[in-house]
């Protein structure tokens, strides 16, 4: 018998409020559409449809500077839609039906029927594992049936403590009073599914981003509803308690400013922009605060920073600097967490040891991509260990990496875990997971020739390997009117400014580069757990004009793995 489970689905337009980003030169147009046309591998049938692709192209640039400039939590700018016009955008990308009337089999619930209930100030059920991967509905107005899939997968996950896929295509193919690709509503997509008798499985229904006849086959039904709730809701509050308190809930929004949309808050003028006319899953709730809100710079900086004594301390490690490093040909962005060789984001605590979690992160990186497994690596051996720090006192990377040669080697993170406090060093060669050869110690001027080693690691190999290059940075800064330091940081590419006050004090892991509205940036894995920053990681600005955060010091370290 297949599985069983409820699920709900609410109708509201809301987004929340907020963005100062880089504005995009209207003369450099012809520059940026050039790029977006290799960027998303882009193909017109003739010339003049490329002219007219440039023309809608600059007209969503400008789109995108006007949201930028009434934002001050978001970012637009360039995405894979920008060669289409609102219009098109909504016609090909949204797709719920404008009937937003519809209840079908789903009991109607209002803001009365709900009781107040204590939920906490922030939630997300992707820390839940009750949310699938990112999907692509491509140019099918399907994403009604995708909301309703979502709340399906939400539900069935609570439920029974497993994350499982659920077919879209059924719905667009087999939801009667939804028009296919041609929009629909959830409270319908969740009614057929009980009318058909369940929902079947991603793998043997999958998604082919056109309507055909119904096939839906009763013996592979992998889950079954036994009913459907529609929210008919004014109250956001009520709505932040059901999220909290029920699971992943279908919405149904305004989707025309999701055009040019990048990231943060968007500003409700914003949000605000023609119909109803998307369908989403909401899957949380939150703020900008952090968690570090409560400290001062000061305690902050005393309670997660790792100041070394001695930049200068290179130990076992081999000085190289820009002369040293090959000029090549490297892509305009890259992020090695998309080859799978980059470890889950941990948590230091209150000991100044970030220089062995970026120290580790390194041997990891590198570990991965010479033998092709991603094994985590202990941080607690370098704080016991490594005679040249000062173990929950603070640290370098070349220090910590010479310790690991003179060991002979590195435990793994369970034969040797993190207690987040200094102790007696209990190394055992034996249980050494991990050998180093060597250290490379980078003494570099140049932020694109640092750019360029990220990628490539040395012109004598035949094929290109990274090398995951461990750094300091600045971060002790103040809050200001556009930004935030790390203390206060959240997400997107920080100020400049901002990111130039205070000593060099923070040790992060560098493991790519890209651009984000025109605002070239550095990605950073951090040691402060998955709530800071995006996930874990930090962007701050990249290229020889800016500060960096003081990126550019003589920190800056990679291991060499035997």
């Amino acid at each position: 018998m297949s599985p069983f489970v409820i699920v709900f689905c609410v109708c509201l337009a809301a987004c929340a409020q907020a963005a100062s980003v880089p504005m995009f030169d209207l003369e450099a147009a012809e520059e940026h559409f050039e790029r977006f046309i290799q960027d998303f591998n882009k193909q017109y049938t003739s010339e003049e449809e490329k002219q007219t692709r440039f023309t809608v192209f600059k007209e969503n640039l400008k789109r995108a500077n006007t949201f930028n400039a009434q934002s001050e939590h978001a970012s637009f700018g360039i995405t894979q839609f920008m060669d289409l016009t609102v219009k098109e955008f909504v016609s090909r990308y949204t797709g719920l039906d404008a009937n937003l009337n519809f209840t079908g089999q789903c009991q109607v619930v209002t803001d009365a029927d709900l009781p107040n209930v204590n939920v906490p100030d922030s939630f997300d059920w992707r820390e839940k594992n009750a949310v699938t991967k990112v999907k692509n509905q491509g140019q099918c107005g399907s994403c009604y049936a995708f909301s309703a899939s979502g709340a399906v997968e939400g539900q069935y996950a609570i439920k029974y403590g497993k994350l499982q896929e659920f077919s879209e295509q059924q719905t667009v193919d087999c939801d009667e009073d939804s028009l296919g690709c041609g929009g629909g509503l959830m409270t319908s997509a969740f009614s057929s599914m009980i009318e058909e008798g369940g929902l079947e499985s991603e793998s043997d229904y999958p998604y082919i981003a056109k309507s055909q006849s119904c096939q839906f086959q009763a013996s592979k039904a992998a889950v079954e509803l036994t009913g459907c709730i529609n929210y008919n809701l004014k109250s956001q509050e009520k709505l932040k308690q059901l999220v909290a308190t029920i699971g992943p809930i279908s919405i149904a929004v305004k989707g025309a400013p999701f055009l040019t949309y990048k990231g943060g808050i968007i500003s409700d003028d914003a949000c605000n922009e023609g119909d109803v006319n998307h369908a989403i899953l909401l899957v949380g709730y939150g703020t900008g605060i952090t968690k570090f809100m409560d400290l001062t710079v000061d305690e902050f900086v005393n309670r997660y920073s790792c100041i070394p004594a001695n930049f200068n301390f290179t130990g076992q490690c081999n000085v190289v600097t820009d002369s040293q490093l090959p000029k090549v040909y490297v892509p305009d962005s890259f992020d090695w967490r998309q080859q799978n060789v980059v470890t889950r984001v941990k948590v230091q605590g209150e000991c100044g040891s970030c220089y062995a979690f970026s120290a580790s992160g390194a041997v990891e990186g590198q570990y991965a991509i010479k033998n092709g497994q991603l094994l985590e690596f202990s941080e607690q051996q370098t704080v016991d260990c490594d005679k040249g720090s000062g173990g929950c006192g603070g640290g370098l990377m070349t220090s910590a990496f010479s310790s690991m040669i003179e060991l002979g080697g590195l435990e793994s993170e369970t034969d040797y875990p993190y207690v987040g406090q200094a102790q007696s060093c209990q190394f055992q060669a034996g249980k050494a997971a991990v050998r180093l050869t060597g250290c490379n110690n980078y003494n570099i001027q140049s932020q694109e020739r640092l750019k360029k080693y990220i990628k490539n690691r040395t012109s004598f190999t035949i094929h290109v390997t990274p090398t995951f290059l461990t750094l300091y940075i600045k971060w002790t800064n103040i809050y200001s009117v556009k930004s935030a330091g790390f203390h206060l940081y959240t997400g997107g590419v920080m100020n400049d400014q901002d990111c130039n006050t205070g000593e060099v004090n923070h040790a992060i892991l560098l493991v790519g580069y890209g651009t984000e509205n025109g605002m070239p940036y550095w990605l950073a894995k951090n040691s402060w757990d998955t709530v800071f920053g995006e996930n874990g990681y930090i962007k701050f600005p990249r290229g020889d004009n800016y500060n960096s955060c003081g990126v550019m010091n003589q920190a800056m370290a990679s291991p060499i793995i035997a």
